[in-house]
């Protein structure tokens, strides 16, 4: 394609990487004829062909190519099979936009003469590798023998050696949080395979809330406790950033990955990848494959129903079992959705008289205030908020004061117990209720199964880590040493 019109495919000097990322993966290269008009529509079939996404689209061999250029070119070669391209209809062409270059490149069909030498450095080349290769097994294998001269011994810790570089998942089984905490020697065993460089990334969701901001520190924190470095990577709720965040950790020399996905289809790719890759994989999320790691999970249902059915008792006491409500919801992860179904089971559980106004995007300060933003300007009446986490109600709380809607007007349930959260319940200023959900226990739990991944530990596939309460007035923990000065 460069050859033919000067310039890639895919415009590679923007600075917005994720128009780049789209550009390439649901639009394709531009057809070269809109940069050289003298293609023929035969050839720029050919290399149309040979940049489908699809490598089943693609030639086979470069035989094959070869062949069917020779065809788009007219030239008539029996000794060689002919696969003939399918040309785009002249209708189907793209108009020329562009100057086209001074002259059409030759395929030239002349014999190299640089082949056999070619072939003879290979030969050599290939030669020396194999004898470096013997070279460096055998002082690997002096150096895990230790230079022992007996034969069981040796392959004893040959076998040690492999095992703690390859971790066992089984597939299907689920445990708990406590099965996780890794061992000393386990420890030891994952300092030994981030050495030299190595460390574990942690490719989060956002660090704009104070729920993933707290976690990402607890499990940075934890990690350096274990002599393990963790480096944070904020996709900043962007997917296609996420994407990016991947392959650059990996760049980077990540030894292990832990994610918050944001998209888990368009992660698929990637982390087959990093699955064939075989590097440590730990997921914070269960509704997506494993890819060979270990996912982490709470019941996001159980979560949401609990929240859901302490906001339909408030409906039932103090409004006569009669309100609008809004939920504020994330649907573009497959988890908080079955959160906010919980949310929605459990309200109507407890005030099956309420109206669900509608389920709207959350998640994050700055989606949640623009989602109840439009209900108030369109003059859509409300009495509750419930949140699959607390940062999207707090970004409605602004929308509320700018409006004049007071904390005697709405009420809020959310999940998460931030600490903004928790001193407005203290207050209360709108926050009625937030469910702790477990963060730390998450973050433990996440880097206890990194740990035991890097140590070739057998680990279950799911791990679950279980909720805790829903926070109230009544059972308000101490506040932080530095709370959240929230205004009235």
């Amino acid at each position: 394609y460069h050859m033919l019109v000067g310039r890639p495919g895919f415009d590679t000097t923007t600075s917005n990487i994720t128009t780049l990322i789209y550009t390439i993966l649901e639009k394709g290269p531009t057809p070269p004829s809109q940069y050289n008009p003298a293609l023929t529509a035969e050839v720029e079939a050919v290399v149309m062909r040979a940049l489908q996404r699809d490598p089943a689209q693609r030639f086979e061999r470069a035989e094959k190519m070869s062949s069917a250029l020779n065809q788009a070119l007219g030239r008539k070669l029996d000794e060689h099979p002919v696969y003939a391209p399918t040309p785009l209809p002249n209708a189907d062409r793209p108009k020329y936009v562009s100057q086209p270059l001074p002259s059409t490149p030759t395929l030239s069909t002349s014999t190299n003469p640089i082949v056999g030498k070619h072939r003879r450095t290979r030969l050599l080349m290939g030669g020396a590798f194999l004898v470096m290769a013997l070279l460096i097994s055998g002082l690997i294998f002096a150096l895990a023998t230790g230079g022992s001269e007996d034969g069981e011994e040796a392959e004893a810790t040959t076998t040690q050696l492999v095992t703690l570089q390859n971790a066992t998942v089984l597939a299907g089984e689920t445990g708990v949080a406590a099965d996780v905490v890794p061992s000393q020697a386990q420890i030891t065993a994952a300092q030994a395979r981030v050495s030299s460089g190595g460390f574990v990334a942690y490719i989060a969701c956002t660090q704009e809330t104070d729920y993933h901001a707290k976690q990402a520190r607890e499990m940075r924190d934890l990690a350096a406790a274990y002599g393990i470095e963790l480096r944070v990577y904020d996709a900043d709720t962007d997917s296609y950033q996420q994407v990016t965040l991947v392959e650059r950790a990996r760049a980077d020399g990540a030894t292990g990955l832990i994610v918050c996905p944001l998209d888990p289809e368009l992660l698929d790719e990637t982390l087959k990848s990093v699955q064939a890759a075989k590097i440590p994989l730990v997921l914070l999320q269960s509704a997506i494959p494993s890819y060979g790691g270990v996912k982490l999970t709470g019941d996001e249902y159980a979560m949401g129903l609990r929240a859901g059915q302490y906001a339909g008792q408030l409906i039932r006491d103090e409004l006569d079992g009669i309100a609008q409500v809004v939920i504020l919801d994330y649907p573009d992860m497959p988890a908080i959705v079955l959160r906010a179904n919980g949310i929605e089971e459990g309200i109507l559980e407890y005030a099956p008289n309420a109206a669900i106004v509608g389920r709207y995007i959350g998640g994050t300060p700055a989606f949640g205030k623009q989602s109840v933003q439009k209900l108030v300007d369109q003059g859509v009446d409300f009495d509750m908020i419930v949140s699959i986490n607390d940062a999207g109600a707090i970004g409605a709380i602004e929308v509320l004061e700018d409006a004049g809607i007071g904390p005697d007007d709405v009420m809020i349930v959310g999940i998460d117990a931030e600490t903004q959260a928790l001193d407005y319940i203290r207050r209360g200023y709108y926050f009625r209720a937030s469910e702790e959900i477990g963060r730390q226990e998450f973050s433990t739990a996440a880097v206890n199964a990194m740990v035991r991944l890097l140590a070739g530990s057998t680990m279950p596939e799911v791990i679950r880590v279980p909720p805790g309460q829903m926070v109230t007035r009544e059972n308000l923990p101490e506040p932080e040493a530095t709370p959240y000065q929230g205004v009235e």
